[in-house]
């Protein structure tokens, strides 16, 4: 009676709605088996994970965080430079704008463009497409994605449990701006014109180099 108490005890410690069952259905045999195990166990006294279980849960908790960081330090040089920039979403998650205001101000300052989804978007995302200038002929073209139905100014990035980059949590703005100028259909003054130019914070490093990159390399 008592080994049958304490079985019962231990199968309800870890989970087992129904210990005496088996796959084969031969119940008699699991319950003789599970019998000489808990014999052979408490032989010398009950032991500590049974009495103390709460003590081996903090053990198993700080083993598997020991764990994690040891991991995260093998990762660390595969992640972005300055990730913790693009990750601070108290710095990058403002002056949200919707994709109808998008569309508005470009429209507005004579760009011909729509935004639109294709087989290929990630869910959440469209592709803004526009007519570059002295390109007519060439129709519509994608300018970059756009996070539908509205957009915060600063693209965040997703990152894993060891703090790799995943891509985009959400897509800035800003992208667009960038985007805009790089693809040679507006100038960098009359972008900072219609959306108005940013301070130059760690925040905003990215954009700027991207601009100078424009300038300096993607122009012919």
């Amino acid at each position: 009676m008592a080994v049958k108490k304490t079985r019962d005890r231990i199968n309800k410690a870890l989970g087992a709605d129904d210990p005496t069952h088996i796959s084969t259905g031969r119940a008699g045999i699991a319950t003789k088996t599970t019998e000489e195990t808990i014999k052979e166990t408490l032989k010398h006294g009950t032991p500590d994970w049974f009495t103390r279980p709460e003590d081996y849960k903090e053990m198993a908790k700080e083993d598997y965080a020991q764990q994690k960081e040891i991991s995260d330090s093998l990762v660390s040089e595969y992640r972005l430079p300055n990730q913790k920039i693009f990750t601070d979403e108290a710095a990058r998650m403002r002056n949200p704008m919707s994709c109808k205001e998008l569309l508005i101000r470009l429209r507005s300052h004579g760009l011909k463009c729509c935004i639109q989804q294709n087989p290929h978007s990630v869910q959440g995302t469209a592709g803004l497409y526009a007519v570059r200038p002295g390109y007519e002929q060439l129709g519509l073209q994608l300018v970059t994605s756009v996070q539908v139905p509205q957009m915060y100014e600063w693209s965040v990035i997703r990152e894993d449990e060891h703090g790799l980059s995943l891509g985009e949590k959400y897509i800035g703005w800003r992208n667009t701006c960038a985007a805009l100028v790089r693809k040679g259909i507006w100038s960098e003054e009359k972008v900072h014109r219609v959306f108005g130019k940013p301070p130059i914070r760690d925040f905003s490093s990215e954009y700027f180099k991207s601009l100078y990159e424009a300038r300096n390399f993607l122009r012919p």
